[in-house]
């Protein structure tokens, strides 16, 4: 049995950890490099769940934000399913939440739609709520850097935490805080992976302090009076694009968007396009890119057959010792 997970922008640490752990948490954490991650980037871990049952769980992560979206077109064109996407934001700079979340929940959702068929099932929306747009598939906001994070000025993190929060009630997200200095908010991420993985409901869990780590799980426990003393600009909306619309309006408002703050400060985009255009470079990246995307073909490919082959092996040593 395959199980993808997908791992868009973020912590390589937490990548690593889980497949050096076979993903299951580590009692002692110690600190180790990882080299950054370049465009898309594949690893495997053969888990063993209960009962010795073998599982190859593929993990894909993306660097570059939201810059190299349509990358995730190889982990989605894959025969398995994808199981969870951890959404990674940094929790340092909400200035960069839209055009992060907003290129990659688009690519997402058009690739969900297409896999519209009875092996998928869709995540229940509240029959009251039409605001509610989950994605399909589960989806966890991951809040990164929570360690440069919790020294922040109160008002700041309590505008930050609003802004997460309205944008996972809207979108059917799950929400964890994650650093990879803090040996708790590991444990708990390696946690939420194996949980993932293995189909596990998520421990639930609500907090919402502005002062302490950010935790909504599962999806639908948060309340869309998420700011009490302010009146909601969610609840008296009809439909999920009024209540993103009204997101985007009190996100810009809290922390104005580095692309917003762009394309303001004058000249199309056809401009701008024009005047930093070096073809040399362009065409330097895009073939970087592809020779990447062959390599990492290439390499689940062996890895499968790899796996395969010692699958078998096993099995055939089983069943003589059977006989």
């Amino acid at each position: 049995m395959s199980r993808p997970e997908l791992l868009p922008p973020g912590k390589s640490t937490l990548l690593s950890r889980f497949i050096e752990f076979g993903g299951a948490p580590s009692t002692s954490f110690r600190q180790q490099s990882t080299e950054k991650s370049i465009a898309l980037e594949y690893k495997f871990v053969n888990k063993i769940l209960r009962g010795n049952n073998r599982q190859l769980v593929h993990c894909w992560e993306l660097a570059g934000g939201g810059s190299m979206t349509n990358l995730l077109e190889i982990p989605f064109s894959q025969p398995s399913r994808i199981a969870s996407i951890l959404l990674f934001v940094d929790l340092t700079v909400p200035e960069q939440f839209q055009q992060i979340t907003d290129p990659i929940m688009t690519f997402c959702r058009k690739q969900v739609e297409k896999w519209m068929i009875t092996d998928i099932e869709p995540q229940q929306i509240k029959e009251e709520s039409k605001i509610i747009k989950p994605l399909g598939i589960p989806l966890v906001l991951v809040c990164a850097r929570y360690d440069d994070f919790q020294n922040f000025e109160s008002e700041r993190k309590r505008l930050t935490y609003r802004s997460i929060r309205q944008f996972a009630y809207i979108n059917g997200a799950s929400i964890i805080t994650f650093s990879a200095r803090m040996d708790s908010l590991m444990q708990r991420a390696l946690l939420l992976l194996s949980n993932a993985v293995s189909d596990a409901p998520f421990p639930k869990t609500f907090a919402t302090d502005p002062q302490q780590p950010l935790f909504v799980l599962p999806y639908g426990i948060d309340s869309e009076k998420i700011d009490p003393s302010e009146e909601s600009l969610i609840n008296s909306t009809s439909s999920y694009s009024e209540a993103m619309f009204n997101y985007i309006q009190s996100l810009n408002s809290a922390f104005p968007q580095l692309q917003q703050q762009i394309d303001d400060a004058g000249g199309g985009e056809g401009d701008r396009r024009q005047q930093f255009d070096e073809p040399k470079i362009d065409a330097f990246v895009e073939e970087r890119i592809s020779n990447k995307l062959m390599m990492l073909e290439e390499k689940l490919e062996l890895h499968v057959r790899e796996l395969q082959d010692r699958l078998q092996t096993e099995k055939k040593l089983e069943n003589r010792q059977n006989i």
